[in-house]
């Protein structure tokens, strides 16, 4: 209970400092002129400057927009580049892991969880599914032809 009473003390003791200090300057403030010590704002002296400048001499602002807006491109494709580049290397690291772990336990056998890019292996067996419709298809038109051609031999 001392620590809040003592808390509450010390901030009426700085509100009473605070409102001391501001009407002792009252008096001074008001023997000012309006606009005594004021000069232009910061951003008329720069846009004064900016256009005494005039950055656009001899090129037109399209042509100057043009060169920032490739140049950012730019910027973006070497970024976008950098982060394809850490994510193989995650990607091969993971790779690594998976493998070291898989040939612990299965020292003999392939790792089913290799990705089939990876040093040109197949880790999942083509499906021969359409190959074999391609088949049974041909080999069905041509037994129609040939049903077909005896028909017309016997006519």
């Amino acid at each position: 209970m001392s620590f809040q009473l003592l808390a509450q003390i010390v901030l009426a003791l700085s509100f009473l400092g605070m409102l001391a200090m501001i009407l002792r300057k009252i008096p001074a403030l008001a023997r000012l002129p309006e606009n005594a010590g004021r000069s232009e704002g910061y951003i008329l002296k720069l846009k004064k400057k900016a256009q005494a400048a005039n950055p656009f001499k001899g090129t037109k602002p399209e042509v100057f927009l043009q060169k920032m807006l490739s140049r950012v491109r730019i910027l973006s494709l070497k970024t976008d580049n950098k982060a394809m580049d850490w994510i193989q290397t995650l990607g091969k690291r993971i790779d690594k892991k998976n493998n070291n772990f898989f040939h612990q336990i299965f020292p003999e056998e392939k790792n089913p969880f290799s990705r089939p890019d990876q040093a040109g292996q197949k880790s999942i067996k083509q499906d021969d599914y359409w190959k074999d419709i391609k088949k049974s298809v041909s080999t069905s038109a041509a037994a129609k032809r040939k049903s077909s051609a005896k028909r017309s031999k016997k006519k």
